[in-house]
């Protein structure tokens, strides 16, 4: 998974840069060569295939690869384990509203485990991966969602016995800093009849209702809430993002290059050319695209 993730990631590097990013096909040189030669024992054929494109001989006359513990950063290799998880939640609510990843969306807000400061250097992959205007990294997400706790009887029966009413009581009243402390440390110390207990999240059941259009999902540490409410602006902006796809589809068939930059021309009306004209920025950087001529399409050459 995580190769599939970097190779996908990397292609945007090298189209936004082509002759300028040396860094993007070093190391996207370097995984695919090592991975190859990991794999070589298992996968002879195709990993000698890989190998010789790249290099020019056989996998199989290398040495395999040795750990290098010098190179492993666990603090970065967490971090882009949780993005990816966040991506991963993203796309899980877009398939279940049904929205596709080329129809832009406004925002996400986001909490995982630990510092959220240290995760908006990520937001650029986030926001290309799903497709959003804005990542919003928090711990309270009070301002999206309210929370209700009533008391799981088969867990806190045991626990409480006989106070397990006045429990009941007491969680149903939980203040905002409570329930957060609740949710982020997974328990909270509460007094009952002048002697102190310990109230886990196991003893509860939540239950969320966040704002309208905002849908959440959560797992292992990691809860994100999607806006999912789509404004004029953004559909325009989806409806330019399905052209970018059938150009570059186009593209592939006719096998462009990828440097090579077109001209197209389109058969528009006013309405339609005025949206056009104003996502042109987005169309030229995305396709290479050097000029539209507007018109029909049997008169204008390609």
């Amino acid at each position: 998974m995580e190769l599939g993730w970097y190779s996908r990631l990397t292609p945007s590097q090298v189209r936004d840069g082509f002759f300028c990013m040396p860094g993007a096909f070093s190391t996207l040189y370097e995984v695919l060569t090592t991975v190859s030669k990991l794999l070589a024992p298992f996968t002879p054929f195709i990993a000698d295939d890989v190998y010789r494109r790249l290099c020019g001989e056989s996998v199989h006359l290398q040495n395999y690869p040795k750990s290098d513990a010098s190179l492993l950063d666990l603090q970065l290799e967490q971090e882009m384990a949780n993005v990816l998880a966040v991506v991963e939640l993203g796309r899980s609510i877009r398939n279940g509203e049904g929205i596709k990843v080329k129809q832009p969306l406004k925002e996400m807000v986001i909490s995982v485990a630990g510092a959220v400061e240290n995760y908006k250097q990520y937001n650029d992959i986030i926001q290309d991966e799903l497709n959003i205007k804005a990542c919003i990294w928090t711990h309270d997400f009070s301002s999206y969602e309210t929370i209700h706790y009533k008391l799981n009887f088969k867990t806190a029966g045991a626990a409480f016995g006989p106070h397990v009413h006045k429990v009941k009581d007491y969680v149903m009243q939980l203040s905002e800093a409570e329930k957060n402390t609740l949710q982020l440390k997974g328990e909270i110390e509460i007094v009952l009849d002048n002697q102190k207990s310990t109230l886990l999240r196991a003893h509860v059941v939540k239950e969320s209702v966040v704002k309208d259009h905002y849908v959440l999902a959560e797992e292992n540490g990691c809860r994100v809430l999607l806006d999912t409410h789509l404004t004029d602006d953004l559909l325009q902006e989806g409806q330019i993002r399905e052209l970018i796809r059938t150009i570059q589809d186009t593209r592939k068939k006719w096998q462009l290059p990828v440097e090579q930059d077109i001209s197209i021309s389109i058969s528009a009306d006013a309405e339609t050319k005025k949206i056009i004209q104003q996502y042109m920025a987005l169309l030229k950087a995305s396709v290479l695209l050097h000029d539209i001529l507007f018109g029909k399409c049997n008169q204008v050459k390609m």
